[in-house]
């Protein structure tokens, strides 16, 4: 018996996605991203629309969107790469407590990328992350 395969409405869904991405839902942002940059849609138009969308979640304080305008930059992802740009991102990502921007901004300090190199900052950045990470565990196991 021979399965039926669906053939994917590239065009229904992006605009299905778009509509939910203009209202702020982040996962179809990323859906649109993902298929922009698997080339499955033409990503100019559709891809500052995205940027636009995760802009306005990160300055209302969505950390995840924030990091991923961080990302998008630092990878140059359907823009010019722009690390002085991801830096000014992943700090206020790691201000607000998240651990991945907060490595990405060590690593950056180290090898001098939209910064010069300042080993000093990220000496003490990869410092706070560990102190972070007992501090998490120690709530967990009692030592």
């Amino acid at each position: 018996m021979q399965k039926k395969i669906n053939k994917i409405d590239y065009k229904k869904s992006t605009e299905y996605f778009r509509q939910c991405s203009k209202q702020g839902y982040m996962p179809s942002t990323n859906a649109l991203i993902s298929m922009c940059m698997s080339g499955l849609i033409d990503k100019t138009p559709i891809f500052e629309e995205c940027l636009s969308s995760l802009k306005g979640l990160a300055y209302s304080g969505n950390i995840d969107a924030i990091r991923r305008v961080g990302n998008i930059y630092y990878e140059g992802i359907g823009t010019t790469r722009d690390y002085t740009e991801a830096l000014s991102w992943y700090e206020k990502a790691a201000k607000l407590g998240d651990v991945w921007s907060r490595n990405r901004l060590g690593e950056m300090y180290r090898d001098g990328k939209g910064t010069n190199v300042d080993l000093e900052k990220a000496y003490d950045v990869f410092t706070k992350l560990i102190e972070n990470f007992f501090s998490f565990i120690n709530k967990f196991i009692r030592i």
